[in-house]
């Protein structure tokens, strides 16, 4: 187990995984974060939350944040960067 200067144990915390009922804070581009909760059926988008069936959501689930993801809508390709999982 890694010690810290003075030889006491270091906590090692785990990074979270995408899930259902996972609250994320994407990056969608420079100037556009957003801020989700994937939920097992039904989602309304106005108020932040998304169905698991969605493309976006397929592509985070079980991703970490510092991670990225893209996904398709239509002819459209998406890139997102995960910057937190709660």
């Amino acid at each position: 187990m890694p010690k810290n200067r003075v030889g006491k144990p270091l906590e090692v915390k785990a990074r979270k995984t995408i899930g259902i009922g996972s609250t994320v804070l994407l990056k969608l581009d420079e100037n556009s974060l957003l801020s989700l909760t994937v939920a097992h059926a039904n989602g309304n988008p106005d108020l932040g939350i998304i169905s698991c069936d969605t493309p976006l959501a397929k592509a985070i689930i079980g991703r970490q944040a510092g991670e990225t993801a893209s996904y398709s809508v239509g002819d459209d390709a998406h890139l997102v960067e995960i910057i937190r999982v709660s």
